[in-house]
């Protein structure tokens, strides 16, 4: 295997076609994808210059040199080489607020790089017996993305999504076992430093009609071969080594942020001592979320143990991205920059009904003040412009609208969306400017409100020590 041919820089700005924002997390991940790649392309070309040495060694050996000084020269080139580098793979663990690009990094990662990519959901994992997945998923997964090709599949990447959902329970008496927290993580030790992972092809009777497209001699049990081609047929068994297969986690470890907060802000008594603010103030302060963005910036495995992450799932997850918040102009960039972004997806659906919709800029910044009252993020997005648009989606096709308008007071539910017939683009111009220069006055309003006040008062950030 070669390695990645696109550069790690080349990585970002493919993901910045997609995903706004997360600058640290996407370079994290480019850098984290293209070593490893590297280093397999390096422990693969040593693995066949073993194989090499290996077959050599068993040949004759060759006839004497004729002469004495081709010896000396010989036996002088043939000192022993130090041996060569084996490179170990760096697995990542993405954390942060839900709705903040973690799965979408992955996803628009897969469509970058073209390698076997897998993508799960640590929640329905429990333990081998019981009820629910087996973690073995994850490779059959993969196997499936690679048309069941072991040695595509042995050099993936597998993406596995809640995985704070497998943190174990708190030390109380509970009468029944906890087979989908802590004995998920034992299972996923061995796999995700390096073993052979036995997968069994669920689907037996696919033999039936799908075998044509598979690769052909792969090592196994059963197969067409083996007749017992019915829907009880047992399938085939896959050897997969995932020591090349890169491991990416992700989670949103809510209540993370509390935990590192007890640890870096102590607190004191007595006179002239710091007193450390409650930790409610972390959800209803201003700048709450830049802090909690800072504090997710300063986690350490003490706080994921706290958390509930075994020490040996931790040690096998050495490079860690925290994904930020995403601010009021960052969401308004989501709905309008990126190639699959909300504006230009409704644009593109009533286009198709030859009808042209239009949104003021502060329209969008209403939008995305919504999405952050209601903490949802960027995938609340789509749900307030759904229950927006809805009244002019079910009216609009089939009439004599061309031209619709959407401006703060409509998103704000004082008034139903504007609607123009064909020829009005003037008065659709007007209103977009009028809503838009209202916007601008009100933003100087309160910029000068804030230089008279002389920033008194302003709160301090949450969780800041404070003197009494």
């Amino acid at each position: 295997m070669a390695p990645l041919s696109i550069p790690d820089h080349q990585i970002v700005k493919h993901l910045e076609e997609y995903v706004i924002g997360q600058e640290k997390a996407k370079k994290i991940l480019a850098v984290a994808v293209y070593n490893h790649y590297s280093r397999v392309s390096e422990n693969l070309r040593q693995q066949q210059i073993q194989e090499t040495l290996s077959s050599i060694s068993h040949a004759p050996p060759p006839p004497p040199p004729p002469s004495s000084s081709s010896s000396l020269r010989k036996t002088a080139e043939g000192q022993p080489k130090p041996p060569s580098t084996i490179f170990d793979k760096s697995n990542v663990l993405l954390l942060g607020p839900t709705g903040s690009g973690k799965t979408l990094l992955a996803r628009t990662l897969a469509k970058v790089l073209n390698v076997p990519f897998s993508m799960s959901d640590a929640t329905p994992f429990t333990q081998a017996g019981y009820v629910g997945e087996d973690v073995e998923m994850v490779i059959h997964r993969l196997l499936q993305n690679c048309d069941y090709n072991i040695k595509k599949a042995e050099c993936g990447i597998v993406f596995i999504d809640e995985i704070d959902k497998i943190s174990k329970r708190p030390d109380t008496m509970s009468i029944s076992k906890d087979v989908s927290g802590e004995g998920v993580q034992q299972a996923l030790l061995r796999m995700l430093e390096g073993t052979v992972v036995n997968v069994t092809e669920k689907n037996g009777s696919s033999w039936n009609g799908s075998s044509g497209g598979r690769k052909g001699g792969l090592p196994g049990i059963g197969g067409p071969s083996s007749g017992g081609g019915g829907p009880g047929a047992k399938g085939e068994i896959y050897s997969v080594d995932t020591s090349n297969i890169l491991f990416i986690l992700s989670g949103a470890f809510i209540g993370l942020e509390k935990i590192v907060m007890d640890r870096v802000s102590k607190g004191s008594i007595g006179f002239e001592s710091t007193v450390r603010a409650p930790s409610s103030e972390l959800s209803s302060s201003k700048g709450a979320a830049a802090h909690v963005s800072r504090l997710l910036d300063q986690v350490d495995p003490t706080d994921l143990i706290k958390f509930g992450l075994i020490p040996e799932f931790i040690g096998r997850l050495p490079v860690v991205a925290s994904v930020n918040h995403l601010d009021e102009t960052a969401l308004v960039r989501i709905l309008t920059e990126p190639r699959n972004s909300l504006v230009k997806q409704y644009q593109g659906l009533f286009g198709m009904a030859d009808i042209k919709i239009h949104f003021s800029q502060a329209a969008l910044h209403a939008v995305a003040a919504q999405a952050i009252e209601k903490q949802t993020g960027a995938r609340g997005l789509r749900r307030i412009m759904e229950s927006l648009l809805l009244d002019v989606m079910y009216e609009a096709p089939g009439s004599s609208i061309k031209h619709i308008v959407v401006d703060k007071d409509v998103v704000q539910g004082k008034k139903p969306a504007m609607c123009f017939a064909r020829g009005a683009e003037g008065a659709v111009t007007e209103a977009l400017d009028r809503d838009d220069q209202a916007k601008t006055l009100s933003q100087q309003r309160q910029q000068e409100q804030q230089l008279q006040s002389g920033g008194q008062d302003e709160e301090s950030p949450a969780a800041e020590a404070v003197s009494v």
